[in-house]
């Protein structure tokens, strides 16, 4: 049992062994799970909608404060897991699947996996772009942050070179850097 404040009960101040809707400790157990599928399926049934999009959305929290640690390897794996949750549950076009698709392109950009990267921001544009946009996010102030995340998606799938050549600023070292520029 952990003693972590879970995310979907904070207000609370909950730690997961004393939750009592046991929503938590199937996410835990899940998360020792190394691949989304894996995960998908040993949440299976078990939960109803709006739980298994809580556990998405814990996951989702749990994958942002993992980046921000800079343990990419984790981040990317919350991100994943929710992602999988998430496509069960909702259009490709909500914002849940498309938060979902940046942030593992984020993960992906950040250790220099660029093919990966422009693969997943491109699904978070296609989201974007979609013609159906779920009905709870047609409001103005929903359009007005979803046109936000698609200008901030085509920055940088228009910043992801679209050659071999090292990333500038991703660890590429001094030598290299002046060997490329010699090399323009």
């Amino acid at each position: 049992r952990s003693s972590r404040v879970c995310r979907c009960h904070l207000s609370r101040q909950s730690t997961l062994k004393d939750l009592p809707c046991g929503l938590c400790g199937i996410a835990l157990a899940c998360m020792a799970s190394s691949h989304p599928a894996e995960f998908h399926a040993q949440l299976g049934e078990r939960v109803h909608t709006s739980e298994a999009l809580r556990i998405a959305s814990s996951l989702f929290y749990d994958g942002i404060e993992r980046f921000d640690a800079s343990q990419h390897e984790a981040a990317l794996l919350c991100f994943e897991q929710a992602l999988a949750i998430n496509q069960k549950y909702l259009s490709p076009a909500s914002s849940g699947c498309i938060l979902c698709c940046n942030n593992i392109a984020a993960v992906h950009d950040r250790m220099g996996n660029l093919p990966q990267a422009a693969l997943y921001y491109e699904r978070a544009r296609q989201g974007l772009c979609a013609e159906n946009v779920p009905r709870d996010e047609r409001s103005v102030v929903s359009r007005r942050r979803r046109q936000e995340l698609l200008r901030h998606v085509q920055s940088k799938l228009d910043k992801i070179p679209r050659s071999n050549a090292p990333k500038i600023g991703a660890g590429v070292d001094a030598a290299s850097l002046r060997q490329l520029i010699r090399s323009a």
